[in-house]
């Protein structure tokens, strides 16, 4: 049998594990940087045990998807002080979802990518079935039948398109891929820097991402506070790594 294309697969664990609004947002900070569980606290302004709960689906505990992986002990504390180890976390598992609400439909696909940076499709059958039947419509019916000959003709087209979909998809991803690879290398140096302290590291980072972009944007992703902000911005800005483009 072809390769089947699989849209709209709503029983994959992601949409549980990004269901919660915080844990996109811890999603993000982890993604941004590799931290511990007492700093995305601190960031987000919550309790260690309420951390723990969201890492329990971030870590695949509750739905056997883990986004995100526990890392060796390191000495240093989220304050970049010296004292007991403590775990920090990482993203374990690199995912494309592309999702787009329509009128008429909702267009979703997962793309996981291994280790190789191969694009897997991801499609996980619901374990209530045990045989699975791919079905279309039948092609048999009277030449009179114009309703019938239509829904067999939208059905091709939408087939077509679903196949031109998912080769531009696979594009993106491949596009997506690049952009990680070389935000990796970036923050390597950003991370190594001396001058640079975490809410700094964090601008810098957020600005490389998404390009340039207001300070309430930065604000409302890294969800540092806005008087904090604007405080590392200006010496961002004085030591010459930033520039503002409203003086240019």
């Amino acid at each position: 049998m072809k390769d089947t294309v699989f849209i709209n697969n709503f029983s994959h664990p992601i949409f549980t594990t990004i269901g919660s609004s915080t844990r996109r947002k811890m999603l993000r900070l982890i993604a941004n940087e590799k931290t511990y569980g007492n700093r995305l606290a601190s960031t987000l302004g919550l309790s260690t045990p309420a951390i723990h709960r969201h890492m329990k689906h971030l870590e695949g505990e509750v739905n056997s998807y883990p986004l995100v992986k526990k890392l060796i002990s390191s000495p240093l504390s989220f304050s970049g002080r010296m004292g007991a180890k403590a775990a920090y976390y990482g993203i374990n598992e690199k995912v494309n979802l592309f999702f787009s609400i329509n009128k008429n439909f909702i267009h979703s696909h997962i793309f996981e990518i291994d280790k190789s940076n191969n694009l897997i499709p991801g499609f996980v059958h619901d374990d209530r079935f045990s045989d699975f039947n791919y079905l279309k419509p039948a092609r048999d019916f009277h030449e009179d039948d114009k309703s019938r000959r239509l829904i067999s003709e939208s059905y091709d087209k939408i087939c077509k398109i679903n196949e031109e979909v998912l080769e531009l998809e696979k594009k993106m991803a491949s596009l997506l891929n690049e952009k990680d690879r070389i935000l990796e290398d970036t923050s390597i140096l950003i991370n190594t820097h001396k001058d640079i302290n975490y809410e700094k590291r964090v601008i810098l980072k957020s600005l490389l991402n998404l390009g340039i972009i207001c300070t309430a944007c930065i604000s409302n992703i890294t969800n540092i506070q806005p008087t904090i902000l604007e405080s590392e911005i200006d010496l961002l800005i004085k030591d010459k790594w930033l520039e503002d483009t409203n003086q240019s």
